[in-house]
């Protein structure tokens, strides 16, 4: 939909629509593993759906799709995702809870959980949380292919996401860790 999120030179597609430009968006596959009438309402003209859907599925499209498949004007009334990759609402905290901080899941954990693991020496761990550049002597463990992976040092804690580019490590976002005051490590 022109109003998603999605970028185009560097500009999400709704705020371009939003600045009067008119935006076409090229077809992604995008894939419906499961979809299931949980209920519906005929007075209202109402249908409850329970879906699990890919990345990059855009379920207010699938209602508009469906309204024009029956001919008249559909649209989304309440839209509540549930889950994303392996987190879903039984983890969830409500923000008002006391001590919020002490529910939050560590950031190694949760990077940890959706990208594959890389291990650093310590003197790459350095070098890629100050984002320097980096080569396969700052791995014990490498990244093995090009997709982002968390790129942890060897007591666990996150130092970088990265990816290897044409076979060389490339930091993505590097992390300091709070005690961590010293210059990048040079070569």
């Amino acid at each position: 939909p022109a109003h998603s999120a999605i970028k185009l030179q560097g500009k999400a597609a709704y705020a371009r629509t939003r600045a009067g430009e008119t935006v076409i968006l090229e077809a992604r596959p995008v894939r419906v593993h499961r979809l299931d009438l949980i209920g519906r309402s005929v007075e209202a003209g109402q249908l409850e759906l329970d879906m699990t859907v890919s990345k990059g599925y855009y379920v207010r499209s699938l209602a508009r799709d469906l309204g024009k498949a029956c001919g008249i004007p559909a649209h989304l009334c309440a839209l509540r995702r549930t889950s994303s990759g392996p987190f879903d609402l039984g983890q969830a905290v409500p923000p008002e809870v006391p001590d919020l901080e002490a529910h939050l899941i560590p950031l190694e954990t949760a990077a940890t959980t959706v990208l594959p693991k890389a291990v650093l020496t310590p003197v790459g761990a350095d070098r890629a949380g100050h984002g320097g550049p980096m080569t396969a002597e700052d791995f014990s463990l490498p990244p093995s292919d090009e997709q982002p992976s968390a790129w942890c040092d060897p007591d666990g804690h996150l130092r970088a996401v990265g990816r290897l580019k044409e076979g060389r490590p490339v930091v993505l976002r590097g992390f300091t860790l709070p005690s961590d005051h010293s210059e990048p490590p040079s070569r």
